[in-house]
Parts: C-alpha cells; sequence; structure tokens
C-alpha cells in the first residue's frame, strides 16, 4: 500500500500551494517579454520557486502537490491567464486570455496558415484528381450548374464545361475550362489549342455564348496572357492563389470554427451609480 507524504506547509495560506508559484512566474514574464502571450515553464522551476518562497518545505511535498494539479482537466486560471500542463512536452504551459483586437491579429495568421495549407493540399493532387477538385468547386457555386467533366481519355481540349447564369438577366454562358496541374506557366500554345477548342465549340453550338478560362497552379506567363486578350473569344485566367481563396469563400476543403467572444460593455455600466 502506498501512502500519499503528508504536505508539510512553513506558513499559512489562503489560495492552494501552486498559485504563489504560477503568479510569481506571470509576474517574471510580463516584466520583460509583456507583448508575448505565451510561454512554457519545465516543472523542475515550479518546485524551486514553491521552496524558495517558504510555502512549502519539503521537496517531496511540493512535488505532490504539482502531481495532483496536473490531474485537472480544465485549465487552471490564474489572473488573466490559463496554465495547464502538456503532457507530450512535459511542461507547464501559460497562455493569456486574449482581448479581441489580438483575437482578430491570431484570426488573420490563422488565414494565412489556411491559404498555405489548402495549396499545398492542391499542389499534392494528381492531374485527374485536379480536374475532380474543380468539378466540387464549380458544383457548388449557385450561379454555375450543368458541371461536367470529361471522361479521362477525352482528347478535345478541355477539362470540363460548367453553364453560369446571370441573376438579373437570365443569361446563360457556357465555360470551357481547362486544368493546368503542371509545374509551369501557361504557354501561348496551351491558349492557342483553347483557342481552337472554343472555335470548334462555337460552331457546334451557335446558340451559345461560349467563353474559356484557364485554370492552372503557376500563373500563365505574359505571352500567354497576351495571345488569350488578342483571341475573338473571352478567356480569363486563375491560378492557385485564386483558387485557393474560391476554396475558402465557398468552404471547400477546411472546417470554419467560430470563438464567441464576449465583453463587458463599459458604457452600460457608467449610467450606473
Amino acid at each position: 500500500m502506498v501512502l500519499n507524504p503528508p504536505i508539510t506547509v512553513k506558513k499559512e495560506v489562503i489560495v492552494p500551494y501552486y498559485i504563489y508559484a504560477f503568479e510569481e512566474l506571470i509576474e517574471s514574464h510580463l516584466r520583460y517579454y509583456k507583448q508575448v502571450t505565451s510561454f512554457s515553464i519545465p516543472e523542475n522551476e515550479i518546485i524551486e520557486i514553491m521552496m524558495e518562497d517558504g510555502v512549502l518545505e519539503s521537496e517531496l511535498s511540493a512535488q505532490f502537490v504539482i502531481e495532483s494539479v496536473k490531474s485537472n482537466d480544465s485549465p487552471i486560471e490564474v489572473n488573466d491567464w490559463f496554465v495547464n500542463f502538456d503532457h507530450f512536452t512535459d511542461e507547464w504551459l501559460f497562455q493569456r486570455i486574449l482581448n479581441y483586437t489580438e483575437l482578430k491579429v491570431q484570426e488573420k495568421r490563422n488565414e494565412m496558415c489556411l491559404k498555405r495549407e489548402l495549396a499545398n493540399r492542391v499542389k499534392e493532387l494528381s492531374p485527374r484528381e485536379f480536374e475532380e477538385l474543380l468539378y466540387e468547386i464549380f458544383s457548388r457555386i449557385d450561379d454555375y450548374d450543368h458541371a461536367n467533366i470529361q471522361p479521362q481519355s477525352h482528347d478535345g481540349g478541355y477539362e470540363m464545361f460548367v453553364r453560369s447564369t446571370d441573376e438579373i438577366t437570365g443569361h446563360h454562358d457556357w465555360i470551357l475550362i481547362q486544368a493546368k496541374h503542371q509545374k509551369k506557366s501557361v504557354s501561348i500554345s496551351q491558349v492557342r489549342e483553347l483557342i481552337g477548342t472554343l472555335d470548334v465549340e462555337n460552331y457546334k453550338f451557335p446558340e451559345r455564348q461560349i467563353r474559356g478560362l484557364m485554370i492552372s497552379i503557376i500563373p500563365a506567363s505574359e505571352y500567354a496572357i497576351n495571345a488569350a486578350k488578342k483571341s475573338s473569344f473571352s478567356i480569363t485566367f486563375m491560378d492557385l492563389d485564386m483558387l485557393v481563396r474560391l476554396m475558402i469563400s465557398k468552404g471547400i476543403g477546411y472546417h470554419k470554427k467560430t470563438i464567441k467572444h464576449s465583453e463587458i460593455d463599459s458604457t452600460y455600466w457608467d449610467n450606473w451609480g
């Protein structure tokens, strides 16, 4: 049978033993790194502070107190900070509660990380998977319908087509899409291939308003863009950055989590008293 060691206290304490150490560490951090909203501390340093402050007279007692705190499922709130033990790094983590402005900055940083991660995921796709992703995206845009991806053996100068509808006039545009999942810029020859395809489709369906869309991982070259401008058809380009922004706007490829932030209405309370 294992007995818990007796906790020997040197002086009377009103708050839990470990709070003294946590408060001292937070105060020390704020003196030198006020703008840094988080830090971590090894457990032995917390025990040393508890011993130096004279709260507990034996290291064994301090260790027992700290071990009992580790079992807490929820972070410990100390002033404006949350403290919890990270079993992976074997350190105590201190995180300040962020205000609204800091949360907005963090939200912006998270968005930048999300864009980078989505771009990397798209780059890792095979050419066929890239086409299927585009089909998924255009199938979920309200103003587009009739999305149709061509069979893998198809060699008609485009990978898929969609129909867009003007919400005011109800006019339809048929968009032929070329998907270029390649490590080089869209070339003039690829643009000319799309122009030729548009010409053929326009001859087959003269009643349709047909235009082209070139979607690529790497932005089109200046020469390719100029070649498209000289065409009698409307051809637009979409690179990876534009595609990622579209995915984010349509909620594709990630889960959006909302953090609720509430603050006291000082103006309301100023009217009292």
